[in-house]
């Protein structure tokens, strides 16, 4: 009996190895080069795209394509039905991924791409100065230190970047990841995606759903929904949010946010700072300032539970105004060099 069962598994084991061994792969490539025009658009999906700057004042695609299956005529076939639209018009090429009528089934699609049946990389030689309209979808792309300006529009993709010294507005849903070294300035709308900055100098734009992890940057802009933010050193906070998190280790300068539900915690409001103006509603807040520091402050507050703020007197110069009490004060032993403006309305309020 034990020597029929391991005839079987052996069996079984051969055929999957003579399946396999069947498998066929077809590739093609395509190389293609233009004078280097001031734009250029890719639009793309299950890919892998790749820039690399250069010297020339050329554009050049380096495009490989392949299909696998243990079919050679279905390897063929699938190869067929993916091609490169290639156009160029005044000061623009574009260059599109085109899939044909065998990948008309969503399902079956995302099956064999997911698989790795088809493979579509994109090298592309390219100035550094050229500006990019990036469309991509369910790819990876990556690209090292580019000046011109970016426009990315991007689901279930994966972007890499070290340094991008242009200005850039980037459109990111549903899954998509973000990873900069060094980035000048950007407009962003973001949804649902992860966010990994280490330097950046100005961001501004909307985002929902959403985790960032910044290192330095000058300024943030924010309109924020369900996100939530790790900041390590920021300069300037402005905006509003609902729902969202912020845990920022230092601020340089001046915050002006608007919080409902979620927080706000600074763990080291810089000594030299100019102001921090803060409305929280149903939004807890937590400040940590520096013993050298010096500055007036107002609070107004209504059902607030305070934390730690016996380096506060919120008691000697309070005044009622309906339910709401308002305590002004003085931080410091020093003539006062900032200010400290909060708000607060049924939430916890940590200061020291």
């Amino acid at each position: 009996m034990k020597t029929r069962i391991k005839m079987t598994l052996l069996a079984i084991l051969s055929i999957g190895l003579s399946l396999h061994a069947k498998a066929d792969i077809k590739t093609k490539n395509i190389t293609k080069t233009y004078t280097a025009s001031s734009n250029l658009k890719i639009d793309t999906r299950y890919s892998r795209v790749e820039f690399k700057a250069w010297e020339k004042d050329e554009i050049k695609f380096d495009i490989e394509i392949s299909a696998e299956s243990n079919k050679a005529e279905k390897a063929q076939t699938m190869l067929d039905n993916i091609t490169i639209d290639m156009t160029e018009g005044d000061d623009l090429i574009i260059a599109k991924t085109v899939f044909g009528d065998f990948f008309s089934l969503k399902k079956l699609s995302n099956s064999i791409f997911n698989k790795g049946k088809i493979k579509v990389d994109y090298t592309i030689y390219l100035p550094a100065s050229t500006q990019l309209d990036l469309v991509l979808k369910d790819s990876r792309t990556y690209i090292s230190n580019h000046s011109g300006n970016i426009k990315l529009d991007l689901a279930y993709t994966e972007f890499t970047a070290e340094n991008l010294s242009g200005k850039n507005n980037f459109d990111l849903k549903s899954n998509s990841f973000l990873k900069i070294g060094k980035i000048n300035q950007a407009e962003v709308n973001i949804a649902g995606s992860e966010i990994n900055i280490e330097e950046a100098n100005k961001i501004s734009g909307e985002s929902r759903d959403s985790e960032y992890k910044l290192g330095r940057i000058d300024n943030l802009n924010i309109k924020s929904a369900r996100d939530k933010f790790d900041i390590k050193d920021i300069e300037a906070l402005y905006g509003s949010s609902s729902l969202s998190k912020f845990d920022i280790s230092h601020l340089g300068s001046e915050v002006d946010y608007d919080i409902s539900f979620g927080h706000l915690y600074i763990f080291n409001v810089d000594y030299l700072f100019s102001f921090v103006k803060l409305d929280s509603k149903f939004g807890n807040l937590g400040l940590s300032f520096s013993d050298k520091a010096n500055f007036d402050f107002e609070i107004n507050h209504r059902a607030v539970k305070f934390d730690k703020t016996n380096a506060f007197d919120l008691e000697s110069n309070k005044t009622m105004d309906g339910k709401k009490a308002i305590s002004k004060g003085k931080f410091g032993s020093k003539k006062a060099i900032s200010k400290v403006n909060i708000r607060a309305n049924n939430c916890k309020l940590k200061l020291e």
